[in-house]
């Protein structure tokens, strides 16, 4: 019994030892880190199972003697080996609470092999160094134990648990065999097959994560495969084709997308308010000066152009009347100033009538001579009665007196003639009748004041007279006022009218037509379009920085989408302002358009001269390849322009160079290649410092025929590529970095 109890002691000590073994087997290794100047470097990432995508780069920062360095600068950049994608380095901060520990954003692209790449800066020095990451594999053992809390915070790896199931199974197994003809033994048989159970349980789980592992994760063969620096080219060369380098005098160009504008357009609009009752044209149509466009109802405008016309025929007879008033009016003046001149006779004749009354009375105190003055008196009187009588007929007849004033005359008239009687009888009473004649003479005095009362009356009725024509004749300019109103309401009336028939003013086609026959219209509403095509104006939106490159006169070449022959023509206007939004402005071209080939909205080509002629080398401008500059401490996203020159010896050596003016496809190069240089245009994809390239003939982005691999003897060829210097072949990186890189 006691030698029993020593084997199964021994069997469980042995058992014990193996569990140990295994235990420290499976103990995580303290991470040293990877040197780096003067400091020690250990990297993992948050999450500590390396993603596709944004992550947190965890760097651990140690001395020489492995204590945590504090202070540090540090800068960091993840980027797949020989393959940059224009990573650049950033700038790591210091965890607060973990000394040592810094963090740097970074970007896995893809899933792979990435080279982690530090470079630390502080107290005892500078330094870098390189770790190799690859996605889908955990980094929690990168890290000491004290910073590893700090990645294992956010992600935790999941690891198959074969150290407690190893060492179930050793102890599981010893105790078996120790106690098998014992109770414990039989126990431990029934426990077995729950072990078991359990062991494939895990085992399962093992299996499904495995095949069910996380997006990007990639094995390390696989990493391996897509490592770029380890890769190296194929025995041979790369099929290339290649221009020499050869200077010409050239100036720049740009290519625009331009609109073809109508050189002259209208849009055919309604003056007034109508149905539309014709409309004759169509779209397409081409239309001459005067030609109908458009025809509105017109009924309401002719019935108001007739009342209108009627209105200046009521003037003009208006006019007409008047100016027959005024010649009555006139002869009336006429009448009035031969009753003035009859009157004024009258007068004349009353005063020499008493003066020979006068001569008569003394000829009648002297002699018998004095009856026949009185004879000679009353027969004076009787022609002064005539001649009033007559004038007061004339008076009558044109109504200045009444009928009363008119028989009054008449009776004095016939007094008078009674009078010449009495007057006869008195001459035979001469000398009898002295006393008599000297009052006939007082008679005739007072007969004189009369025809001088008659007198001073003709003329008042002269005066009035005139005083009425003149009133006429102001009445004849006011209604002659009044028809030219007439007239003007009739003109401006017809013209309305006239805005009923809508014609052509210049010669042009029918863009579109937007209104229909028996459509209501409105004053200013659109119904026609039309345009000269006969010459169009080509406009193109240049880049606002170009635009002091761009002058009147300037040589332009248009090309339509129909394919015909290239236009040229020159700009004829450049608007001196941008668009604020595109940062462009306007330029123009007017082309002629014979046969309607341009057709307004129309998009074409206008290339455009930009500035003065250059003397260049022109190079394709797929030729270029941009290289991203990097620096140390300074994230940038500038990049330099290069070519690849295919050397004398047959390999490719990439040149930096200054760009110029771009002129169609090609690109002026003014610094950096030399004449007789052969630039590689073909074949670019893979080229790297000191690849074996051959010219081959290329034909629609490929080449005809491959070199024999066979040739592998001349210069450049694999093998010599492969004793180059280090310094030679290197990846695009080192290609980002050679910025002193030169013919």
């Amino acid at each position: 019994m006691v030698n029993q109890l020593t084997i199964v002691c021994k069997r469980l000590l042995f058992a014990l030892v193996a569990c140990s073994a295994i235990s420290l087997c499976a103990l995580p290794a303290v991470a040293e880190g990877t040197s780096a100047g003067p400091y020690r470097v250990s990297v993992a990432t948050q999450p500590v199972i390396v993603p596709t995508g944004a992550a947190t780069l965890l760097i651990y920062v140690t001395t020489a003697d492995l204590r945590p360095a504090a202070g540090l600068t540090i800068t960091a950049r993840a980027q797949m080996p020989g393959m940059p994608m224009g990573e650049q380095f950033e700038t790591a901060t210091a965890e607060a609470n973990t000394p040592g520990l810094y963090s740097a954003p970074v970007d896995f692209g893809m899933a792979g092999l990435y080279q982690a790449t530090v470079r630390v800066k502080g107290s005892l020095g500078a330094g870098e160094a390189n770790l190799k990451l690859v996605t889908g594999k955990s980094t929690e053992r990168n890290l000491p134990s004290g910073a590893a809390a700090v990645a294992g915070s956010s992600h935790s790896s999941q690891r198959f648990p074969w150290v407690p199931i190893a060492m179930l199974v050793i102890v599981v197994g010893v105790a078996t065999i120790s106690f098998r003809n014992n109770r414990i033994a039989q126990n431990l048989k029934r426990v077995l097959p729950l072990v078991v159970v359990v062991g494939g349980a895990l085992l399962l789980s093992y299996w499904v994560v495995g095949k069910y592992e996380q997006p990007g994760h990639m094995a390390v063969l696989d990493a391996q495969g897509m490592d770029m620096s380890s890769s190296s080219m194929p025995i041979g060369q790369a099929p290339v084709a290649t221009e020499k380098v050869n200077f010409v005098t050239t100036a720049g160009e740009d290519r625009l997308s331009a609109t073809v504008v109508p050189y002259t357009d209208q849009t055919i609009t309604a003056r007034v308010p109508g149905t539309i009752v014709n409309l004759p044209v169509y779209a397409g149509q081409h239309v001459v000066p005067g030609e109908l466009l458009v025809a509105l109802g017109d009924r309401q405008y002719a019935a108001d152009l007739e009342g209108k016309a009627a209105a200046v025929q009521m003037a003009l007879h208006d006019v007409m009347i008047s100016k027959l008033n005024l010649h009555q009016a006139n002869q009336q003046v006429v009448q009035a100033l031969a009753g003035v001149a009859g009157a004024q006779s009258q007068v004349t004749g009353a005063k020499i009538a008493v003066a020979g009354a006068n001569a008569q009375v003394r000829a009648a105190q002297q002699q018998v001579t004095a009856a026949r003055a009185d004879l000679a008196s009353a027969r004076a009187s009787v022609v002064f009665s005539s001649a009033v009588l007559a004038r007061d007929r004339v008076l009558l007849k044109g109504g200045s007196i009444s009928l009363q004033e008119f028989q009054k005359d008449q009776a004095a008239a016939r007094a008078d003639a009674a009078k010449v009687v009495q007057e006869l009888a008195a001459v035979q009473e001469a000398d009898a009748m002295v006393t008599s004649a000297q009052s006939n003479v007082e008679q005739m005095v007072q007969n004189v004041k009369t025809l001088q009362a008659a007198l001073q009356q003709a003329q008042a009725n002269e005066q009035a007279v005139q005083d009425g024509a003149s009133t006429m004749q102001h009445e004849i300019i006011h209604k002659q006022a009044a028809v030219q109103m007439a007239q003007a309401d009739e003109k401006s009336t017809a013209t309305v009218a006239s805005y009923a028939k809508i014609r052509a003013n210049i010669r042009g086609s029918v863009l579109q037509r937007l209104a229909s026959p028996g459509m209501l219209v409105q004053p200013g509403q659109p119904i026609l379009q039309i345009a000269r095509l006969d010459k169009v104006r080509v406009q193109a939106q240049i880049p606002a920085q170009d635009l002091l490159r761009v002058r009147v006169g300037a040589p332009v070449e248009i090309t339509a989408a129909n394919n015909s022959a290239p236009i040229h023509a020159t700009v004829t206007s450049v608007f001196p302002f941008a668009d604020p939004a595109s940062r462009s402005a306007t330029i123009e071209a007017v082309v002629n358009n014979p046969g309607e080939l341009l057709i307004p909205g129309e998009y074409v080509d206008m290339t455009v001269a930009l500035g003065a002629p250059v003397h260049a080398v022109m190079v394709p401008q797929h030729a270029i390849v941009q290289i991203p500059v990097s620096s140390s401490y300074v994230s940038s996203d500038r990049t330099i322009p290069a070519v690849w020159i295919m050397t004398a010896k047959g390999i490719a050596h990439m040149v930096h160079v200054t760009t110029g003016p771009a002129v169609g496809n090609r690109v002026a190069i003014t610094a950096g290649l030399l004449v007789g240089d052969n630039v590689i245009v073909e074949g670019l994809q893979g080229l790297r410092e000191g690849t074996p390239v051959i010219q081959t003939p290329w034909v629609n982005g490929a080449p005809i025929t491959l070199p024999d691999p066979s040739l592998n003897s001349m210069p450049g060829t694999a093998s010599s590529a492969a004793a180059m210097p280090s310094g030679t072949a290197g990846s695009m990186s080192g290609m980002a970095g050679m910025g002193g890189m030169s013919k």
